[in-house]
């Protein structure tokens, strides 16, 4: 399909060099640059998408746990034992953009667990700070997951109790 898609955008370029007689170097420019964008643009946004997907930190809250999601792996913390939970993730700034391709993501992030109903999660970036006990109003039966991105790929996520 992109093969074809490069011939369908390659072709105003075809008949202007053979009907023209442009140069030829100039042509073969063009059509390198046409090929490269649509061979090479897709396998980089699926890269980038699979290393956002694969180096990530959820955390869900439901009933009286907090579980932890750390590269696929498990680690589930009670909130009756534990007064406080900080999570810090650390990422370099100049990648501070690549945030907005998950919608529910901080690149910098401090959680902090102030009780069994609510924990507020500070994003360092920009100083945005959302605490979930708007969202669960005191109930702690309701299922809520937050996401947070790790780049560059293989970055650890480092979470202290």
């Amino acid at each position: 399909m992109l093969l074809y898609l490069g011939l369908c955008i390659s072709l105003p370029f075809v008949f202007e060099y053979i009907y023209e007689e442009k140069d030829i170097f100039d042509f073969t420019i063009r059509l390198s640059v046409i090929f490269f964008v649509l061979l090479c643009v897709p396998p980089m946004v699926l890269f980038f998408r699979y290393a956002i997907v694969n180096n990530s930190l959820e955390i869900a809250y439901k009933s009286n746990d907090i579980e932890l999601l750390l590269n696929g792996k498990k680690r589930i913390v009670k909130l009756n034992e534990i007064e406080h939970i900080e999570i810090k993730l650390t990422f370099p700034t100049y990648f501070s953009g690549i945030r907005y391709l998950a919608t529910d993501s901080f690149l910098y992030a401090v959680i902090y667990l102030h009780s069994k109903e609510s924990f507020t999660v500070t994003s360092l970036l920009d100083n945005e700070l959302f605490d979930t006990k708007a969202f669960f109003n005191g109930r702690v039966d309701i299922f809520r997951k937050l996401r947070f991105v790790c780049w560059p790929p293989g970055q650890n996520l480092h979470f202290s109790q």
